[in-house]
């Protein structure tokens, strides 16, 4: 095969013929070190020599992209281990991710598929199997015969790799070794490099000759040059200071003329770590995700004339840059650009612009995130940022078999106990020297797929995250002969979701005793009695919402209540357990510090980005008792409810797995002090500065290490003194990593002071009242609660609840101390249950909320009109309605809380909401229109709903158009789903005659929310009368037009692109990299042919044989609901009792026949638009160049 020009990219059409790769001769069309690669007797030969080994594994590229073919070729290896990566992508100098066809010298994974960098070990020899979501593996069927692969021993043996679609498979002498249907829509993937492989360790050879490779489907080769030519217009990463530092802001401003009114525009941004854009004064996009760039279109236009182009950028810390395009297309459909570059002015004359180079090639850390659409959460190289004086070993990497780590432990003689999160145990023995490898071998107990290990006790703890009936729950494994060997298992407690919101780490207290973490969605384990002997610290918990929330508007979470995710504790015979603290959501780790105190960090629900009710990822200190406020939905308590604690640290965005503290291991200080805190998502290692703060502490973060891929899931201190980390999670490739201390260091340790660890001991006292409650020290309980720490205070309470509220209940309604009345009104409305509603005199609120009042009328404490607004919230949940004087009274005291205490005043308004008081639309219909903020607009939209009275048309018009104008707010997943579940929750509460009348009225405006005016249907499209137009798509497509065509056929009301759009259905984004043009015309005509599990309707069988679909919301055992607007969000209950049956819908959410009201050239060009992730410049819409004379 003659050499290809790579000035170029050559795409070779094929028509079902076989091309040649090799052409027998040179490396022509191949890429690789020319050291380790070379061409002998015409065989490709790749060597790891003896006396020069590779330290990582090397790979020989082929320069074309391949998505659908078959693939053969005649190779041997002589030692070690080789594989024939396919579906790739070079991740780096030294890194691939994709899949790989298996062939190694010992045949223990030959034929095997692993995926590098991605899910591990895919499917052994032997084995058919199918990977829906989210790691849902499921076993197809096996292959008879091949337990001993038919291979020649250092023999030439003919490997064949068949891409079809979401099946692959492997044959080798033309015997089937493993079939793989991988129809994962977040991991799967649909075309990329070829490459061999030569493997790092000891020497081996691996010859191939003979290569060919067949497209099907129709499907080309596209043939890539090395290096991309330069994009015209690219766009640079630009800041304000060569040397960015924390905590800084920097002001760009880009002054542009736009000579004709635009018939389209939009605009492209993204900065490490946060920016505002503005456009002429008015701001258009937000965003927080370097990685993931926004890209909106204009929401005003751009008209003929001068514009100013604002974008303010946040750094949290480390690098920093901005970068931005704005494009539009003018009336002639030329496109124009602005870009980020050093022609943008700053806020001040002293900030120069400073550009770090090219969105291709930055003098930073990004990769590009403005070309192409592929996932980037995990690229870039493996280079892994540390700071000065530490240095970091990459020790091992997981290899065939040993699963993507997830879990580990040092055992008592140095070991590392590892778990897979899918697979058995794993022990490994650490070398002296670095040099050396590092010796694994399985632990041989059916035992594995742990996300919590504790060496302890004489015995292997093992916190399976199944179902208890799956084998989910705590095992105890030990050595009863002593040969070293694991031989006992013993199933101690079992239970759990098998989710990743599972039962997660153990750990040992200072007392010996056993601490667990688990997430929101696992039952409480067995042989929980909250209010045994001895009682739990953690008890009596409810809601406490004083206003009906709103589910996730995806579903998540749905219906999972109190307590949420909790701490337990238990004995080494797993006898009891106890429940230590709850409202958490996922915390997934817990460290101890010096002071013997305990700590969590706990993740966000980044789908509720820009609400109100979002929380950001929380680093806690962990009191007994202690409540932290996750609540499903729309529930979600504030930080400064005094009935939970506070948090000690917001975090940035992520996603919290391990913990260590540094006090572990022979880090110096301060660092000796702090606690280590991984997150998975970002490929960060945060270290927490702890400073003491009363009876509790305060945290300040930086970050200790970071990288692209670095996935930390778990971390411990060895007892080297060495912090040991390993990535992996979620299929990823997993590397075990060494991080020790070098040089000298200047760091002092934190400053302890008396009065705190007096603070400390008194709160420790409290905590033993909490579990051996004693009436005689009431007293002592008493002053505690009249101490100034917030944390003191409410373990006092605790204690307090402890006691026989007739001892102390008069003495909570005459305290004068305002802080500790607050407690004791607290207490009282969570305890004091001696008569039933019905048997009093009073709701059993009134004397409490009218206390709470009082306190406040006396108090100079400017918090205590918000904390008595809480006890007011509380008692209403807990004992009921006042009477009407004393709702008057509160009515008439809520005027006495400023304006701009917005906690207290959000507050205030649930409040009011469930007391119905008067003229609430008014206000909270101005509150929303005139909000300064998002959040607070969505606050106020959330409660109109629920407002029964005082509404006029007028009102209720303007609510609804409001609704349905802001449809497509910045934010989380789920904010959009809100926004429309808030409308349907309304309209379903107002009767039919007002509901009925009101849309009548709005039918003039509704394209608001449909986007487009209907069109009639003029075609029948099938895949039979389009199919052979797809070779259109190439060229002379119309991007204006398909852009618009995307709107008017309705994809963004279910799908994302470019983050603006709905959830219901996958993100198209990337549709382009992952499917051919003849899969994506099949999923827009037959879009029931292949459904996704993850984007799959319910379909509910009742018992009178009708039948009702949609996305299941809510499955309990007293109903079922469902979304049956797969454009919107309208309910359906519908009551157990009526239900026969629930299956999976074999029919797509998305309708049949949706593009039958366009002609060719408008689908073509919107599959162009779709194809190219709405790229203006790409390919498809270049004119197609006139032939030369």
């Amino acid at each position: 095969m003659p050499s290809i020009d790579l000035v170029a990219a050559c795409l070779l059409f094929v028509t079902g013929d076989s091309i040649s790769m090799f052409d027998g001769s040179t490396l022509d069309n191949w890429t690789g070190n020319p050291e380790h690669w070379t061409v002998e007797n015409g065989v490709i030969v790749g060597v790891n020599r003896a006396d020069s080994p590779i330290e990582h594994s090397d790979y020989l590229y082929w320069d074309g992209i391949a998505s659908d073919f078959v693939l053969e070729l005649d190779i041997r290896v002589l030692g070690g281990n080789s594989g024939i990566q396919y579906r790739s992508e070079q991740k780096g100098a030294h890194d691939i991710a994709g899949y790989q066809a298996d062939l190694d010298s010992d045949n223990q994974y030959t034929g095997a598929l692993y995926e590098s960098n991605g899910r591990g070990l895919m499917s052994l020899r032997g084995q058919k199997r199918g990977f829906l979501f989210q790691d849902n593996r499921r076993d197809l069927g096996t292959i008879a015969g091949v337990d001993e692969p038919p291979v020649l021993p250092h023999e030439w043996n003919r490997y064949r790799i068949t891409a079809d679609g979401p099946r692959i498979t492997h044959h080798i002498n033309d015997r089937l070794m493993t079939e793989v249907i991988d129809e994962d829509p977040e991991r799967r993937r649909d075309d990329g490099r070829i490459a061999i492989q030569i493997h790092s360790g000891p020497p081996m050879r691996v010859e191939a000759r003979n290569l060919s490779i067949r497209p099907l489907n129709g499907t080309s080769i596209e043939m890539k040059p090395l290096r991309k030519s330069p994009v015209h217009e690219e766009p640079e990463w630009i800041w304000c200071q060569p040397e960015p530092s924390s905590d800084e802001t920097c002001r760009f401003s880009r002054t542009f003329e736009v000579p004709s009114t635009a018939v389209d525009s939009w605009i492209r941004v993204t900065c490490d770590n946060a920016f505002t854009a503005e456009l002429d004064g008015r701001v258009i996009a937000t965003g927080d995700e370097w990685w993931q760039p926004v890209q909106i279109d204009l929401p005003q236009g751009l008209a003929r004339g001068t514009h100013v182009l604002k974008i303010t950028g946040h750094n949290d810390h480390g690098p920093a840059g901005m970068m931005a395009r704005l494009s539009w297309i003018d009336q002639d459909g030329d496109t124009h650009h602005v870009i980020s570059d050093s022609s943008w002015t700053t806020g001040t004359e002293d900030l120069p612009i400073i550009s770090f180079g090219k969105a291709s090639e930055p003098n930073g850390p990004w990769p590009d995130t403005f070309t192409g659409t592929e996932e980037r959460t995990h690229q870039g190289t493996n280079e892994i940022q540390i700071l000065p004086g530490f240095e970091i070993d990459r020790l091992l990497e997981a290899g065939p078999g040993q699963g993507s780590w997830v879990a580990m432990t040092f055992d008592d003689r140095g070991r590392l106990i590892i778990s897979p999160q899918h697979g058995g145990l794993l022990r490994m023995t650490l070398p002296p020297s670095s040099d050396d490898e590092v010796e694994v071998e399985p632990i041989g107990l059916d035992v594995g797929s742990a996300q919590g290990l504790l060496h302890a006790h004489g015995a292997l703890y093992a916190m399976v995250t199944k179902s208890g009936e799956d084998g989910g729950g705590i095992w105890r494994l030990r050595d009863t002969s002593g040969d070293d060997q694991y031989d006992s298992s013993e199933h101690l407690a079992k239970w759990g979701a098998g989710n990743e919101h599972g039962n997660h780490a153990m750990i040992l207290g200072p007392d010996d005793l056993i601490y667990i973490v688990q997430g929101n969605h696992t039952p409480l384990p067995p042989r929980v009695d909250p209010d045994g002997s001895p009682p739990s610290p953690f008890q009596n918990w409810m809601e406490d919402d004083v206003s009906e929330r709103l589910w996730d508007a995806n579903g998540h979470a749905v219906g999972v209540m109190t307590p949420g995710g909790v701490i337990l504790r238990t004995d080494p015979d797993i006898s009891h357990f106890e429940v230590i603290a709850g409202g958490l959501r996922n915390a997934y780790d817990l460290a101890f510090n010096e002071t013997g105190d305990l700590f969590t960090w706990d993740s966000d629900m980044e789908w509720d980005l820009g609400t109100p009710w979002y929380r950001p990822p929380r680093a806690l200190h962990v009191v007994p008792g202690g409540e932290f406020g996750w609540r499903g939905g729309t529930a979600k308590w504030p930080d400064w409810y005094p009935d939970s604690l506070p948090t000690m640290l917001d975090m940035p965005e992520g996603s919290p797995t391990g913990m260590a503290f540094g006090g572990d291991g022979n880090f110096p200080e301060p660092w000796q002090s702090a606690l280590f805190l991984a997150d998975w998502t970002y490929g960060r290692l945060f270290v927490l500065h702890l400073e003491e703060a009363g009876a509790s502490w305060r945290a300040e973060h930086e970050v200790f290490a970071s990288g692209r891929p670095f996935n930390i899931s778990d971390l411990a201190f060895g007892p080297d003194g060495h912090l040991y980390l390993i990535t992996g999670g979620r299929g990823t490739q997993s590397v075990l990593y060494r991080i020790r201390s070098i040089g000298s260091h200047d760091g002092a340790a934190p400053s302890r002071s008396a009065s705190s660890e007096a603070l400390r001991a008194m709160r420790r006292d409290l905590e033993m009242l909490q579990i051996t409650p004693d009436s005689d020290r009431l007293e002592e309980i008493l002053e505690a609660l009249r101490s100034d720490d917030r944390v003191l205070r409410y373990t006092a309470r605790v204690a307090l609840e402890q006691v026989p509220v007739d001892l102390w209940r008069d003495a909570a309604l005459s305290e004068e101390h305002p802080h500790a009345a607050i407690e004791m009104l607290l207490g009282l409305s969570r305890v004091d249950t001696a008569q039933a509603p019905d048997q009093r005199e009073d709701s059993g609120s009134d004397r409490i909320i009218l206390r709470a009042i009082e306190i406040d009328q006396q108090s100079e404490h400017s918090e205590i009109s918000r904390l008595a607004a809480r006890v007011i919230a509380l008692a209403l949940v807990r004992q009921g309605t006042p009477d009407n004087p004393t709702v008057e009274a509160i009515q008439t005291w809520q005027q006495r809380i400023p304006r701009d205490d917005v906690p207290a005043r959000r507050l205030m308004d649930h409040i009011l909401v469930n007391l119905q008081s008067p003229d609430l639309p008014a206000r909270l219909v101005e509150d929303m229109e005139e909000a300064g903020t998002q959040e607070a607009a969505l606050h106020a939209a959330l409660l109109l709903r629920l407002v029964e009275q005082d509404w006029t048309d007028d009102l209720r018009r303007r609510y609804i158009l409001w609704l349905r104008a802001h449809q497509n707010l910045a934010g989380g997943r789920s904010i959009n789903g809100f926004v429309r579940a808030i409308e349907s929750d309304a309209l379903a509460r107002w009767d039919p005659q007002t509901k009925d009348g009101l849309l009548a009225d709005l039918e003039a405006v509704e394209s608001i929310r449909a986007g487009h005016a209907s069109r009639p249907r003029i075609n029948n499209w099938t895949m039979d009368n389009v199919t052979p137009h797809l070779g259109d798509l190439s060229s002379n497509r119309n991007f204006v037009q398909g852009r618009l065509l995307y709107r008017e056929a309705r994809c963004l009301e279910c799908h994302r692109f470019h983050g603006s759009g709905g959830s219901t259905g996958p993100d198209l984004t990337g549709i382009g990299a992952r499917f051919t043009d003849h899969d994506l015309l099949e999923s827009i005509l037959q879009p029931s042919k292949v459904i996704s599990d993850q984007y799959r309707s319910t379909m509910v069988i009742r018992t009178d044989d009708t039948i009702d679909t949609g996305r299941l919301l809510e499955d309990t055992d007293t109903r079922v609901v469902l979304n049956i607007d797969p454009y919107g969000y309208e309910t359906l209950s519908i009551p157990r009792s009526e239900i026969a049956e629930i299956l999976p819908s074999p029919v797509s959410p998305m309708p049949t026949g949706h593009v039958n009201s366009l002609s060719l050239e408008e689908l073509l060009d919107l599959m162009a638009y779709l194809n190219t992730a709405g790229d203006p410049s790409a390919t498809p819409f270049r004119p197609t160049p006139l032939p030369k004379n």
